[in-house]
C-alpha cells in the first residue's frame, strides 16, 4: 500500500466529522472513555481545537474516575465552538455533568483503534521512516512507531530533535529530555494533559522543575488551567452557541 510519511491529517476524527451533527441521541446510555482510549480522545482534541482548550472544563481529569464504568444517560446535546458536540449527561444519582462527545462511547462501541493497514506497513519500514511517525497527529500511530523502534531498532536514536523528544516521552524516559531545556517544555506539556496516569503526570512536573527557568512560567499556567477545569463555577462562563 502507499503510505505517506509524516503526520496524517488531524481532521480525520469526530471533532471535525461530527461538527453540527452527532452519532449520539438524547436518551442514549453512554460511558466515559478511560485509559488509553481516553488519552487518544484527549490527544485528538488538543490537535484539532487548541483554541478551545482554555474552556475544556468538561474534560477535567479529576472527574473521570468518579464516572468510570457508570452508565450515563444523555439529557441534552449542545454545539460549541464551531459545532463541537458537547453532551449533557444525567447520572444514576440524578446529577448532571458535561463532556465533549469525543470522550464518550456507547457500551457496544469499539475503543479507538489504529488503522490496521498502516500498522502492518510500519513494520516494513526502516528506522528513519518509522521515526517520521513519532510526530503523527494520531496518538495510536505515535505509540506504534515508538514500540516498533524499541523492539526492532533498540539502538536507534532519531537525529531530528522533535522526533527524539517525542520518542523519549513516549517511552517514559523524561530525564532524557532535561538537557534540551526549553525545547522539551511543550512536548512534556502535551503529554501531561493527555496522560491518564497520575504518577506519570507527577514525573512530568518533576522533569519540568528540573529543566528550571524555561519551564517555571508554564507550571503556573498549568496550575491555573487545572484549577479552572475543576471549578464548578467555570461552567457559567462557557458561551454556548
Amino acid at each position: 500500500m502507499q503510505v505517506s510519511l509524516g503526520s496524517t491529517d488531524h481532521r480525520d476524527n469526530e471533532f471535525y466529522s461530527f461538527r453540527y451533527a452527532t452519532r449520539l441521541q438524547k436518551g442514549d446510555i453512554v460511558e466515559i472513555r478511560t485509559g488509553l482510549d481516553l488519552e487518544v480522545a484527549r490527544f485528538q482534541a488538543r490537535k484539532s481545537f487548541p483554541d478551545v482548550l482554555n474552556e475544556y472544563w468538561w474534560l477535567k481529569p479529576s472527574d473521570v474516575p468518579a464516572f468510570k464504568d457508570l452508565p450515563l444517560k444523555i439529557s441534552d446535546i449542545y454545539y460549541y465552538h464551531g459545532g463541537v458536540p458537547v453532551v449533557v449527561l444525567l447520572t444514576a444519582q440524578g446529577g448532571l455533568t458535561r463532556k465533549a462527545q469525543i470522550f464518550l462511547k456507547k457500551k457496544d462501541e469499539h475503543k479507538n483503534q489504529m488503522d490496521l493497514e498502516l500498522k502492518q506497513a510500519l513494520k516494513m519500514f526502516d528506522a528513519n521512516q518509522v521515526a517520521d511517525f513519532l510526530s503523527d497527529q494520531n496518538l495510536l500511530t505515535r505509540l506504534e512507531a515508538a514500540n516498533i523502534l524499541k523492539e526492532k531498532f533498540p539502538e536507534f536514536k532519531p537525529a531530528d530533535k522533535s522526533q527524539f523528544l517525542a520518542y523519549q516521552i513516549l517511552l517514559g524516559n523524561f530525564d532524557e529530555t532535561i538537557p534540551f531545556g526549553e525545547d522539551a517544555v511543550e512536548p512534556l506539556l502535551e503529554r501531561f494533559f493527555v496522560s491518564s496516569h497520575a504518577k506519570e503526570t507527577e514525573r512530568i512536573i518533576d522533569t519540568l522543575i528540573a529543566i528550571g527557568e524555561p519551564a517555571l512560567a508554564k507550571l503556573d499556567d498549568m496550575a491555573e488551567f487545572l484549577s479552572l477545569m475543576a471549578s464548578p463555577f467555570y461552567a457559567k462562563r462557557v458561551n454556548w452557541t
